[in-house]
Order: structure tokens, then sequence, then C-alpha cells
């Protein structure tokens, strides 16, 4: 399977998964089943799912129940092969995908966004206490607007429009640091700051005239 720059919404969901895999050297996946496409690699995993779109007649993608190799092929395009090899360890191994990911996408949502927002850090940060680094919120340049939701123990941004719908997710050391991470300090002096610098609005003032001090 094919994926060219015209297939808009796939291909930015696709470099963006190939981005991911290539700052790692253990193993990652891509899992099709029916119109999803599922991605895992460790501390990530997101699902691309393609809509079916009745007044311009374009059908949903039918993506092969398997596993696939993503590949880049010079002139930039995707291709998606499949994986050959054993049909029932292969079909646990989606199996597995689709259940972590699926596990990930409950209702939990705390804000929006859009690309051209400069301090993505800090507001994801203030609105669900978790944190991503610098490299990571590049990833979310491939959404013009997206919701943030907030996880037990991952941060979930999705989008849609009217031929898909994407959710990329940043699991357990993507979103916490250890004790010797700077972003960690950083975040603390942010909040510690905003805290004390942070006046109530004055009485004769409505919420909506006061203003989001975050806006």
């Amino acid at each position: 399977m094919k994926i060219t720059r015209e297939e808009r919404q796939l291909y930015k969901f696709l470099d963006c998964v190939n981005k991911i895999f290539g700052k790692t050297d253990e193993r990652t996946y891509v899992a099709g089943l029916l119109d999803k496409l599922y991605f895992y690699a460790p501390g990530y995993c997101g699902v691309y799912e393609s809509l079916e779109n009745i007044d311009r007649l374009i059908d949903a993608y039918d993506f092969d129940k398997c596993i696939y190799q993503l590949k880049q092929l010079p002139n930039k395009s995707f291709v998606l092969d499949k994986v050959e090899g054993d049909a029932l360890s292969n079909a646990r191994t989606r199996d597995n995908i689709v259940s972590y990911v699926e596990g990930r996408m409950d209702d939990s949502w705390v804000d929006e966004m859009d690309k051209h927002y400069t301090k993505k850090i800090a507001k994801i940060a203030s609105v669900t206490g978790k944190w991503i680094s610098d490299d990571d919120v590049g990833y979310l340049k491939m959404f013009d607007i997206f919701n943030v939701h907030n996880g037990y123990d991952y941060l979930r941004f999705e989008t849609e429009d009217d031929l898909s719908k994407i959710s990329l997710i940043f699991t357990a050391f993507a979103v916490v640091p250890n004790e010797n991470d700077s972003s960690q300090m950083k975040i603390e002096a942010y909040v510690e700051n905003r805290e004390e610098s942070f006046e109530e609005p004055p009485e004769e003032f409505e919420d909506e005239e006061y203003g989001d001090p975050m806006a």
C-alpha cells in the first residue's frame, strides 16, 4: 500500500510515526484493522481512523488485519508492506497493540489548542500536570487544531476532519521526566511563579471581562 502527499492526513500521520520510529532502536509496530491504522513504539502510540464521506463519495480506507512494515521511498512517499511470518503470532501482536491503544482512548478532554500557539509545553503542563519535551512538541505540528486529553499515565492529542480522526498518545517516560530532568525544574518554577503572580479579579469585573491569564 503506497501513500503519497496527496493523501494529506494519512501522510502526515505516517510522517510523524516514521520520525518517532527513527529515534529508538527498540521494536516498533504498525497494525491495521479495518478502517484503523495503529502504531506502537516505546513511549508513544496512536491511531489513524479513516472516515467515509458520503457527500464527497469517498470511501474509508480498508486496512488489512495484519502487521505492517513502514518504509519511506526516496521520493518521500510511504509504503505499508504486510509482515509475513507466523499468522497466529502476528494476530496476537496486532490484538495487543489495538488493546493497548484503545485502552487510552477514554474521554478525558482538558483543552483545545492550535499548532501556532507558542506556549504549548507550559499550557499543557498547566492543565494536565504533565509535560512533554522540546523534541516531542514538534510532533504536534501535524495537527492544525487539536484536543488535549489527560490520562492517568499518558497524554492524548486528537484531531478530526471530514475524512479522518487521529490520536497521538505520549505515555510513561514521554510525559513523566526523571528527577534529573531539567524540564521538571522549569515547570515547577513556572507553576510556582504563576501561583505567586496570580491576582484575583476585581469584584466589579465579570470573569469573561477579566479574561484568561493563560490565553
